[in-house]
This record gives C-alpha cells, sequence and structure tokens, in this order.
C-alpha cells in the first residue's frame, strides 16, 4: 500500500488533535557526526506536514502547553530523559528505530524499519509499523510507483558520512569512470567537509556535486541506481524500487540493508566503496544487454 492508501502519522496525530482549539506539537530530536542526522531530516518533514494540517510545531522545548510530542533520538538513554519530563502531556509518539524500545509505555510507537516486529511484543497502546513510518518528504513520496526518467546514479551517505565513503568513491570512480552520458550525482551532508576540498578539484564532466541539498525528489527522479549507507536515503531508494546499493557504516545498517538484500532483488549489499562500484557496472552493462 502506498501512502494515500492508509493512515499515516500526521493524520494520525491530526486526529488525535482535533478537538484542540490550538494544538502544538514538540518534536525532540538529535543529530550528530557519529549517529547522522537522519532523525533531524525525518523530524523536519513530519513539521512541515504537520504544518500542512493547520498544527504548529516546536522543536526540542519542553513547553507546558505541548498537547503532543514527537520524539525522535538516536539512544534509549535520551529518550529515557525526555519521557521523564513528559508526565502531563496528552500523549506520547515514539519512534524506535533499532527494537529497543518495544517496552516503553507510551501512546502511539512507530516502528519504521518494521524488522522482525511480528516476531516482538510492545506495551504501547498503538504500534505503527511499514514504508508509511520511515517518512520520506513528501516530494519523495510523490515518485512512488514511477519509474526514474533517467539512467543518472545518486550517491548520498548522510549527513556525516562518519567513514568517508564519499571521499573513497570519488578516488575510485576516477580510475572507473562511468560513461559520458549518465551522471553521477554526489551529495555531500552538511556535516561532510571534503565538500570544500573536491568542489574545487576537476572532475569529469557528468560527476555533479551537491551541498547539503533541501529537496531530493529531483535527483531520486532521474536516478535509477542509489548508492548509500543504511540510513534515510536508503530507505527512500528502496521505497522508490530503484536499484539500490548499500555500504553499511554500522552494525544497525548492516542487518538493515542486508534485510532488504534477502527481500528484494533490486536490492545490493557491499562491503567497500570499491565492491558498490562494481555493481554499478554490472548493473549498467547488464542493462545493455
Amino acid at each position: 500500500m502506498g501512502f494515500e492508501e492508509r493512515t499515516n502519522l500526521v493524520s494520525l496525530i491530526a486526529l488525535k488533535l482535533k478537538d484542540y482549539r490550538s494544538p502544538l506539537i514538540t518534536l525532540f530530536c538529535k543529530g550528530s557526526k557519529e549517529k547522522g542526522l537522519g532523525h533531524v531530516y525525518r523530524s523536519i518533514y513530519i513539521a512541515r506536514d504537520l504544518w500542512r494540517e493547520g498544527i504548529k510545531t516546536a522543536f526540542n522545548t519542553k513547553l507546558a502547553e505541548s498537547s503532543g510530542v514527537v520524539i525522535d533520538l538516536p539512544s534509549k538513554e535520551e529518550v529515557l530523559e525526555i519521557l521523564g519530563s513528559l508526565k502531563d502531556r496528552k500523549f506520547v509518539v515514539l519512534f524506535d528505530n533499532d527494537g529497543t524500545m518495544n517496552n516503553f509505555e507510551v501512546d502511539v510507537l512507530v516502528y519504521p524499519d518494521f524488522i522482525f516486529s511480528s516476531y516482538m511484543s510492545f506495551k504501547a497502546k498503538e504500534v505503527l509499523t511499514g514504508w508509511d513510518y520511515v517518512y520520506p518528504p513528501l516530494e519523495i513520496r510523490r515518485l512512488k510507483g514511477l519509474p526514474p526518467r533517467g539512467r543518472d546514479i545518486l550517491v548520498t551517505f548522510g549527513g556525516a558520512d562518519p567513514r568517508k565513503f564519499t571521499r573513497q568513491f570519488l578516488h575510485l570512480i576516477q580510475e572507473n569512470p562511468i560513461k559520458e552520458n549518465i551522471n553521477v550525482h554526489i551529495i555531500f551532508g552538511p556535516l561532510n567537509s571534503d565538500y570544500s576540498i573536491f568542489s574545487k578539484t576537476s572532475l569529469p564532466s557528468n560527476i555533479k556535486l551537491y551541498k547539503s541539498l533541501k529537496d531530493l525528489a529531483f535527483l531520486y527522479e532521474c536516478s535509477s541506481i542509489v548508492i548509500s549507507s543504511g540510513g534515510l536515503s536508503f530507505a527512500y531508494s528502496v521505497f522508490l524500487e530503484r536499484f539500490t546499493i548499500g555500504i553499511p557504516q554500522s552494525g544497525m545498517e548492516e542487518r538493515r540493508i542486508k534485510f532488504y538484500f534477502d527481500s528484494f532483488n533490486f536490492v545490493k549489499l557491499a562491503y567497500s566503496v570499491d565492491d558498490a562500484i562494481k555493481e554499478v557496472l554490472k548493473i549498467l552493462e547488464n542493462s545493455q544487454s
């Protein structure tokens, strides 16, 4: 099912708050070079859709008048700290990305990765799982079911890229060049300082560099292959059923990529940037045969 075919997170929150005169949602989120920025991006996308529903949002502030709370934090300890300060809130929505928060007694628990969720027990009053709750922005959701408009390649390793995969890719792609009629779009996240170096480097004309893009939809639209780690950009690519090559930067990302590799023939698992480029060349060769 697609986003428009079932109740998504924002419409559920709007329903819960329909009797409040001036509803306000507080979103707690945190990003870092080590943990990435996926939590922050997703919270922003949720906030934008809440505003479309007439619900105001605030970030990382314990406002007394808040009538609902979405928590999107990367660690269990941070969630416990926030939950302890929310006893007077009307309801609490909690994101759980790795299955470690299934024992939290909250109103709604969002388990977007939904791996092994059928084997887990939850204490939340309501549990939401599945693609609808990975929560791509509206611009990505509108591409669902549409074939890519081109044969381009999108490379994105999140907001931080702690293992410097972007740098490795740029070095290796010059040794194994892609045909000139295929553009390679490489995104540097806001915490990736290598952009200042490579933006001044002479590169093949079909390699396009971007820094901290707010809207990635146009690149997913024209790309048939996506190389990513196991974060939100990977989830968006699988959601759109693009050829997706995942290179994990952590154990959790490896488990996530392997799950989808075992489930979908358009997902590949690579353990190095070099292996990922070989997969790209193989896909391009097969598409011409």
